[in-house]
C-alpha cells in the first residue's frame, strides 16, 4: 500500500515525509478557509440585509481583492521578499 500511494503522488521515501506535511497543511487550511468563509458571512447577513448589501459586498470585496494582489505583485519585485513578507503578517495582523 506504501508504494502504491508512493507511486501515485510521484514521490520517493525520502520526499514522504515533507509532501505528507505539504498534504496535510492544505488539508487544514482548507478547513480553516472554509470555516472562515461562512462565518464571514453569517456574520455579515446579521448585520447587513441581503439583497441591498450583500451584492455590493461581493463586489467591493473582489475589486479589493484584486488591487491588494496587484500592489503585492508589484512590490514583490522591488522589496526584499523577507521585508515584503514582515510587513504584509504586521498589516494583517493590525
Amino acid at each position: 500500500m506504501k508504494k502504491f500511494i508512493y507511486k501515485l503522488l510521484d514521490i520517493e521515501s525520502e520526499q514522504a515525509s515533507r509532501v505528507f506535511s505539504m498534504l496535510g497543511m492544505g488539508f487544514f487550511m482548507g478547513i480553516m478557509l472554509a470555516t472562515l468563509d461562512v462565518s464571514a458571512a453569517t456574520l455579515f447577513l446579521q448585520n447587513f440585509d441581503e439583497k441591498a448589501d450583500l451584492p455590493t459586498a461581493i463586489i467591493l470585496s473582489g475589486c479589493a481583492g484584486l488591487v491588494m494582489t496587484g500592489l503585492y505583485n508589484f512590490l514583490q519585485s522591488r522589496i526584499r521578499y523577507a521585508t515584503l513578507a514582515n510587513f504584509a503578517l504586521v498589516l494583517i495582523t493590525c
